[in-house]
């Protein structure tokens, strides 16, 4: 079984990933592990990859602590974006000339 540690995954852009993850098969019976900052969110994410991957016999899991999310990880999915949307509002204009 391939286990996914998702980073950054109580973010609410998290969502586009299950529904790009839905559409495959090659992760089908993996293990999914949550880690993100805000608990609250986690479990909110949990629910919504349960509902989308469900009939892909996945088991979600949450966890606040990232050595236990990527322990034994054959996938790592980084979506942790430091400085929040204010960072990325700063990266973004990195490339506007003007």
């Amino acid at each position: 079984m391939v286990k996914i540690a998702v980073l950054g995954a109580s973010s609410p852009f998290t969502t586009g990933l299950f529904h790009a993850l839905g559409a495959e098969a090659w992760f089908k019976g993996a293990s999914i592990a949550l880690y993100g900052r805000r608990q609250d969110n986690l479990a909110l994410m949990r629910e919504f990859a349960t509902h989308c991957l469900g009939g892909k016999g996945c088991h979600v899991s949450t966890t606040p602590d990232l050595q236990t999310a990527l322990q034994e990880a054959d996938v790592v999915i980084n979506q942790i974006r430091f400085g929040g949307l204010g960072g990325r509002a700063g990266d973004e204009g990195v490339p506007i000339v003007g």
